[in-house]
């Protein structure tokens, strides 16, 4: 099902549309569960002679895993004052905010943690930060669009220029024990 409902849109030349596929897994799926979706888009171009028409897919396949680490992404509209949530509605210009929360469900520390993410296409970095951090990770180190790999890690609480895209990372020093959670942050404008 399509939020909103799936309804033609005009998109004028130069201009994006995004398309987010939201999944839910289900407590019981068992080890090894697998989902596979498509995502299909259909255009038809106005004032070609003669017609066009094209038709994108794009194939997304989530397997349940019965790890330790349990990775929760959330996101909210800062510019609209939003709580965070699973929708990322926003206009061209707004800012998002994305909260990922960490959490080890096993019976032994994990060490050598590392949170990796990317900003969404269609969107700029504007900033990144801790959030909650247990006291047994010791320290973290970050890159991102502002200091993007090979360029040396920075502390993740450093304030960082906003601009640019692509991957980033926070890499903690330390052992998340057993039941230990915390969370990572980090904002970007929509283009």
């Amino acid at each position: 099902m399509l939020y909103p409902p799936a309804v033609p849109t005009t998109v004028t030349a130069g201009k994006n549309v995004c398309v987010v596929l939201q999944l839910f897994v289900p407590g019981h799926a068992l080890d090894g569960y697998r989902n596979d979706a498509s995502v299909q888009a259909n255009f038809t171009f106005t004032n070609a002679l003669p017609g066009l028409t094209a038709s994108y897919v794009v194939h997304d396949t989530t397997t349940v895993s019965a790890m330790a680490l349990e990775l929760k992404k959330e996101v909210r509209n800062v510019s609209r004052a939003g709580p965070f949530g699973l929708n990322n509605d926003a206009r061209s210009g707004e800012t998002l905010e994305y909260r990922i929360t960490y959490i080890n469900n096993g019976a032994t520390p994990i060490s050598g943690l590392t949170v990796n993410d990317a900003t969404p296409v269609y969107t700029s970095f504007a900033g990144s930060q801790e959030d909650t951090t247990p006291a047994t990770l010791t320290g973290c180190t970050k890159h991102t669009p502002a200091n993007p790999a090979p360029a040396p890690a920075v502390a993740c609480i450093t304030t960082q220029s906003a601009g640019g895209a692509g991957p980033m990372d926070w890499k903690f020093v330390g052992q998340l024990a057993p039941g230990g959670t915390g969370a990572v942050r980090f904002r970007v404008t929509v283009n």
